[in-house]
């Protein structure tokens, strides 16, 4: 019965998704504008103009009650990565289902409720991951457009502690991935019924299992792309070149669907005994697995972990809180791209009011690198003198304060 799931599957992934054209964006009128349980919170769906594929690419931000009253202290950011076959609505898929559940469900824990959430679109079966055959570049466009936008239009903590990821299905599986591939940028992840799967590096005969065909063929069916892409692969390069210590993981599992699950325990297992990281674990062998049915069984594990794990930024932020000189902070933005950056880096001004600013780049513990003063629209940042890791830039003028987190590559 398994391996006919996994047949029918395939056929219908390469004989419709090959001939489907998704949305980058949804229409955002079916989509409610505040929680039901908090009016104060805006449920707002916006877009982002990505480069490297030439169009807007939608997106849900949540803004929890406390931002819409105080927007001058950095809070927590968390982003949202849905599974495959979510369309046509993608950003909305489930955030529609988390509007209903976050705030009456979060009512004990303070760090998440007063969490900024962001709702991506990932396509269908995209992985988040950037592909090697065809234009899709979804990761690049998340990590290098979507975060740093976010960044420049909330007043968002730089502190990873404070950034999190958390996904389903094949969200989960990146969720996971982005954890340890980009540990200056994500403290904590929640995978939830994650497409886990091994190398063959790893496991050999894993060729043989009848779910190989089904990630093989949506990782290119080339087979050092794959090994490079296994989560597995990500863990053991953090591990041995990557002097940060890790994030914290939350692996939730289902055992109804062995196309995604059934190698949870496996990866748990590897984390422990190979790199002697430990990451909480629970599996339901009853959970069937839409990403509905985990969050009514398991919200308040799902909150309780992302309440403990990511910084209480609204009661004790990280940073002095910056002052900004618009209601909100996001009618008037100031765009760092790219980030991570190599050598340069273009600082993007859109006040209205204000034309001279200051520039400072610091490192984490706060040690001044550069200073700048500039007149003018854009700046373009030269970053060759620096190592590359994390920094901060702090941008100021008479309207406006705010300070950013860059990764010089």
């Amino acid at each position: 019965m398994r391996i006919t799931f996994f047949i029918t599957l395939l056929f219908f992934c390469n004989s419709t998704f090959s001939q489907f054209n998704p949305p980058w964006n949804n229409d955002p009128s079916p989509t409610p504008l505040t929680f039901n349980t908090d009016s104060a919170s805006q449920y707002r769906h916006r877009t982002f103009y990505s480069a490297v594929h030439g169009v807007d690419i939608g997106y849900v931000v949540v803004l929890p009650a406390a931002y819409m009253q105080d927007s001058t202290v950095q809070y927590p950011v968390t982003y949202w990565l849905h599974g495959g076959v979510t369309g046509p609505y993608y950003e909305n898929s489930i955030s529609w289902i988390t509007d209903d559940r976050f705030e009456e469900n979060a009512t004990y824990y303070p760090s998440f409720r007063n969490t900024i959430h962001v709702f991506p679109n990932g396509l269908d079966l995209s992985y988040w991951t950037d592909h090697i055959n065809d234009s899709t570049q979804i990761e690049t466009a998340l990590i290098t457009e979507l975060v740093p936008i976010i960044d420049s239009l909330y007043n968002i903590s730089p502190d990873r502690a404070c950034r999190g990821v958390a996904g389903h299905s094949m969200g989960g599986y990146a969720a996971i991935k982005y954890l340890f591939k980009y540990p200056q940028l994500f403290g904590h992840a929640t995978s939830i019924d994650g497409s886990i799967y091994p190398s063959l590096n790893h496991q050999p005969n894993y060729v043989d299992d009848p779910a190989f065909p089904y990630y093989f063929s949506f990782m290119g069916s080339d087979t050092t792309f794959f090994n490079k892409t296994s989560v597995y692969s990500w863990v053991d390069t953090f591990f041995a070149s990557t002097p940060t210590p890790p994030g914290k993981l939350f692996i939730l599992a289902g055992s109804s669907e062995p196309l995604e699950n059934y190698s949870a325990q496996a990866f748990v297992d590897y984390l422990s005994s190979v790199h002697s990281y430990t990451a909480k674990f629970f599996v339901d062998p009853n959970m069937e697995h839409p990403f509905d049915n985990f969050l009514m069984a398991y919200g308040d594990s799902i909150y309780n972990f992302q309440n403990t794990a990511t910084c209480d930024s609204v009661q004790s932020p990280t940073l002095p809180p910056a002052s900004i000189g618009f209601k909100h902070g996001i009618e008037n933005a100031i765009l760092m791209y790219p980030n991570p950056a190599l050598n340069k880096i273009t600082i993007s001004i859109s006040e209205l009011h204000a034309s001279q600013f200051t520039l400072s780049v610091s490192d984490l513990t706060g040690r001044v690198l550069q200073n700048h003063s500039f007149i003018g629209r854009e700046y373009e940042l030269n970053l060759a003198s620096l190592t590359p890791g994390v920094y901060l830039i702090e941008v100021s003028s008479e309207m406006t304060k705010r300070t950013y987190r860059i990764i010089k590559k």
